[in-house]
C-alpha cells in the first residue's frame, strides 16, 4: 500500500520541539548563511512572528553571530516557540494517525535524496522503530547528522554532486526535485481542522512548465507499457537509469530551452525574494 505522505523539513523540525534542547537542535540544523533578515528567519524556522520592538528583526544573519542569536532566540522566544511546536506536533501525530499504520507494522518512507535532516526530524516527531528509509541517494553532509533508522539507497551513500561528477543523478538533483513537485507551495504545518497549510509565498510559482514535465513522463511509460508489456518485471540496472537521467544534462544530445529552464527552479520560505535556478547555463 502507497500513502503520500505530506511533510517537509519545515513541518518536521518544528514539530519536533519539545524543550530548549530542541530548539537548538533545529537552530543547529538550519540554513544559516542564507540571505534573509532575522524576522524572516524566526518565522521560516520556528514559526513565530519577531516581536514588534526586537532590535535584530531587520538585520541579515550574515551581521549576527550564529552561536549569540541562538542564545538570543532561547532567551526571548523560546516560550513562544515550545508552545507552537507543541500545537503542531499535535495536529501532525493525529494526521499520521489517520494513516491506518499499526503499532508494530513495518513502514518505508521514500524520498529522493537527502542530507539525512528530514529523517531526523521525523525520527524525533514519530518515533517509530520499525520505519525504514529508502532513497535514490544520501549526500556526503548524512555522516554530520544523527538519524537511528534503517537506511537504504539506489545510486549510494555520503555522495558529493561536486566529485561525484559520473553520477548524473546526484550532480543533477535540484533539478529533478524542482521536477518531482507538487503544484502547492511548501508545505508548513496541519490546522487544527486537519488540513494542510502551505507557505504563502508571492510571487506564486508558475507550475506550468514542471506540469508539462509531469505529462511527459506519464506519457513515456505509458508508451513504453504499450510496447513492452513486461518492461515492470525486467531489471534494470542503476548506471544505465542514471545514463539515461544524465541525457537531458549534456548539451551535445539534449538541449534545453530558455522556456524550459526557467520553469525548473525551486522556492521556499528560506528564498523569499527569489526561485533557486536548478538549471545552469
Amino acid at each position: 500500500k502507497g500513502i503520500y505522505f505530506l511533510t517537509s523539513r519545515r513541518a518536521l523540525s518544528v514539530s519536533s520541539i519539545e524543550n530548549i534542547n530542541g530548539i537548538a537542535d533545529v537552530f543547529k540544523h538550519a540554513p544559516y548563511v542564507t540571505r534573509i533578515n532575522f524576522k524572516q528567519f524566526l518565522w521560516a524556522t520556528f514559526g513565530v512572528q519577531a516581536h514588534e520592538n526586537d532590535i535584530y528583526q531587520n538585520q541579515l544573519l550574515y551581521d549576527i553571530n550564529a552561536k549569540e542569536l541562538e542564545m538570543y532566540i532561547i532567551s526571548k522566544y523560546a516560550d513562544e516557540i515550545i508552545e507552537t511546536a507543541k500545537d503542531e506536533r499535535k495536529c501532525y501525530v493525529d494526521y499520521y494517525s489517520t494513516l491506518g499504520i499499526e503499532e508494530n507494522e513495518k513502514i518505508g518512507v521514500i524520498n529522493f535524496v537527502s542530507s539525512g535532516v528530514t529523517q531526523h526530524f521525523f525520527e524525533k516527531v514519530f518515533k517509530n522503530p520499525n520505519t525504514n528509509f529508502i532513497y535514490f541517494a544520501t549526500l556526503v553532509n548524512f555522516e554530520d547528522v544523527s538519524c537511528e533508522n534503517e537506511v537504504h539507497t539506489v545510486y549510494g551513500k555520503k555522495l558529493s554532486s561536486y566529485t561525484d561528477s559520473a553520477n548524473a543523478l546526484v550532480r543533477y538533483y535540484l533539478t529533478a526535485e524542482s521536477i518531482f513537485s507538487s503544484p502547492n507551495e511548501q508545505f508548513v504545518r496541519f490546522s487544527n481542522e486537519g488540513l494542510p497549510v502551505y507557505e504563502n509565498i508571492d510571487p506564486q510559482r508558475d507550475f506550468s512548465g514542471i506540469a508539462r514535465c509531469h505529462e511527459g513522463i506519464e506519457s513515456f511509460f505509458n508508451d513504453t507499457l504499450k510496447n513492452d508489456t513486461r518492461v515492470i518485471s525486467r531489471d534494470f540496472s542503476d548506471k544505465f537509469s542514471d545514463y539515461i537521467f544524465g541525457l537531458a544534462f549534456s548539451p551535445k544530445k539534449c538541449s534545453l530551452s530558455a522556456e524550459i529552464k526557467k520553469k525548473l527552479n525551486i522556492k521556499d520560505s528560506f528564498s523569499p525574494d527569489k526561485s533557486v535556478q536548478t538549471v545552469s547555463e
